[in-house]
């Protein structure tokens, strides 16, 4: 009697933990569904918007702030850019594969080439106090397209991203910087710190080439500091590009790597070495995966006219409108709109 007594406690506590794991789901559940709305940033939510898109669309485009002088209505396809200030080849890389999970009549990919693309990497820059103030763009990106992957070494981006609408960025940002709860949010994370002057005037050559020399020395810093926290790292993202561009060429959809155009002050300064790189490097992917590679970066239909520049390396409404439609020609005229039977 005594022996039933004392182990029939211990038979009824089997469920605890089950009851405990399946609790403990519920409130994470309902925190999730009821903090949604009310955390989800502007950024995600348009991403999101764009992505449910695609289940129609036929082309993206992927890139930093230069890739948003791309319009697609203008180039000619159906579809969305999804270009953010900022955006590294690897978050490129990402959404890339997002995109083609959630589009079943995508037909093209344009991934925008910066002179700095092969040389850049949020997650291996940190501030003058040591912060990682640029891994918001990364937690963004995971919210916005969530997957069963991340990129190596975005393990704890990944998580945040995933638990974006309970664990927000006011949450992690304290816990990680305690006391600097005054970080810019992502958002406003340019390619560069800080982000360029938003007034609008008019571009002359004088102001565009003082632009130039200023953004170029900004970038020269950012550069180094990534370098020198991702060894190697112009070559793990080759291999990125590399191999989303032959996986989307495998399955019939065609991938052009664009380099857009830039002021003549901005090419004249910004490191040589980095420029050839770039070129060299994405003519190497086009070799070896049949991708295509159209360089706007020097073309002097652009790039010595001021009239379509709003700085040294963006361009301006008028800018993007010309450029998106001399693309426009230029992939129009390899007659590979249309994606292949599969």
């Amino acid at each position: 009697m005594t022996s039933a007594l004392a182990s029939h406690p211990k038979e009824r506590r089997w469920w605890r933990p089950i009851a405990f794991s399946v609790g403990l789901a519920l409130i994470i559940g309902v925190l999730y569904a009821i903090g949604y709305s009310a955390y989800e940033s502007p950024e995600i939510r348009a991403d999101r918007k764009q992505l449910a898109r695609m289940a129609t669309g036929e082309g993206v485009v992927f890139g930093s702030s230069h890739g948003k002088s791309i319009l697609p209505e203008e180039v000619g396809f159906d579809g969305v850019n999804l270009s953010h200030n900022g955006q590294d080849a690897f978050e490129m890389v990402y959404m890339a594969r997002a995109v083609k999970r959630a589009a079943p009549n995508l037909s093209l990919v344009i991934f925008t080439i910066s002179y700095f693309s092969f040389a850049f990497d949020n997650a291996a820059y940190f501030n003058p106090q040591g912060i990682q103030d640029r891994l918001g763009l990364r937690v963004e990106m995971y919210a916005a397209f969530p997957s069963f992957g991340f990129i190596p070494g975005d393990a704890a981006s990944y998580m945040k991203g995933l638990l974006a609408p309970v664990v927000t960025r006011d949450h992690w940002e304290s816990v990680l910087w305690p006391g600097q709860l005054n970080q810019p949010a992502s958002s406003n994370v340019g390619d560069l710190p800080p982000a360029a002057n938003k007034r609008v005037r008019k571009a002359t050559n004088k102001r565009l080439a003082s632009h130039a020399k200023r953004r170029c020395g900004q970038f020269a810093e950012l550069l180094r500091v990534m370098a020198s926290n991702h060894p190697d790292l112009d070559k793990d993202v080759f291999s990125a590009l590399r191999g989303v561009s032959e996986e989307l060429e495998g399955a019939g959809i065609r991938v052009v790597l664009v380099t857009p155009p830039y002021f003549e002050a901005y090419n004249t300064c910004f490191y040589p070495k980095g420029q050839a790189l770039a070129r060299a490097l994405s003519q190497r992917v086009s070799t070896e995966t049949g991708a295509e590679y159209i360089d706007a970066g020097e073309d002097a239909e652009f790039t010595t006219n001021s009239k379509y520049f709003r700085d040294s390396d963006h361009l301006n409404a008028g800018g993007k409108l010309a450029f998106s439609r001399w693309l426009g020609r230029k992939v129009a005229g390899e007659a590979r709109l249309t994606a292949p039977d599969r």
